[in-house]
């Protein structure tokens, strides 16, 4: 949470309208991050084997990387 909030600082999303957000959901969406889960498993569902292998594959780098970003937007200068 605090390396988005210095992100976020730091490159004046909130000036921009950029850190805007669902506040109010659809009668039917009792709980947003169960939402997004089901929306996302659901997602996965449909890939082929050949391409969750692919994203397996895909995965740790794009994880070295968001934790490379995070660490820079967190830096104070």
């Amino acid at each position: 949470m605090r390396f988005g909030a210095v992100a976020a600082e730091k490159l004046g999303l909130a000036q921009a309208g950029a850190t805007h957000f669902y506040s109010v959901y659809p009668a039917h969406v009792q709980d947003p991050v169960a939402a997004l889960r089901q929306a996302i498993n659901e997602a996965g569902m449909a890939l082929h084997s050949s391409q969750v292998e692919a994203l397996l594959q895909e995965l740790p780098g794009a994880v070295r990387s968001a934790s490379l970003l995070m660490t820079a937007l967190a830096h104070r200068d």
